[in-house]
């Protein structure tokens, strides 16, 4: 959860408004049930997926599994996938709609400049015309970082 925790501190510092399932975090989701997560998901700008040792472990493999499909073929949230080298890939994120971002075991912070380009890139070639007025500001972003 160490790096979950540095990329919701790394999007927070960008302006980003994140949303993830772990306590004490800028972005902490407080859901009582499985489908809440799912459903905050669906009203994110993008997903992160973190997929490293620390994040996936057996218990919570089938969550991550379900959170990503979701993502990607039901929302068709732009994705990109912070991956730590040396560690099994969720065979989901191994789709060419999700760009990578690997890191090293605890080098996840030199990642942080690659995965903020990433994601911005992804949301911008994705988005559609905002409906708004011209000169009104535009809503924060916000991010569904699974882990």
């Amino acid at each position: 959860m160490k790096v979950a925790r540095s990329i919701d501190q790394c999007l927070w510092k960008h302006h980003w408004v994140p949303r993830i399932e772990l306590s004490h975090t800028h972005g902490e989701i407080q859901a009582d049930d499985f489908h809440d997560v799912i459903k905050e998901e669906g009203m994110c700008d993008a997903v992160l997926a973190i997929n490293s040792e620390g994040a996936i472990n057996r218990r919570r493999r089938l969550k991550f599994w379900i959170e990503v499909s979701k993502a990607l073929f039901e929302f068709y949230k732009p994705s990109v996938a912070l991956i730590q080298t040396r560690v099994p890939t969720l065979h989901q994120l191994n789709n060419p709609e999700v760009r990578h971002v690997r890191f090293p075991r605890g080098h996840h912070r030199r990642a942080w400049n690659e995965m903020m380009k990433e994601l911005k890139g992804r949301i911008e070639n994705s988005a559609v015309a905002p409906d708004r007025p011209l000169g009104e500001d535009l809503p924060r972003r916000r991010i569904h970082a699974g882990s």
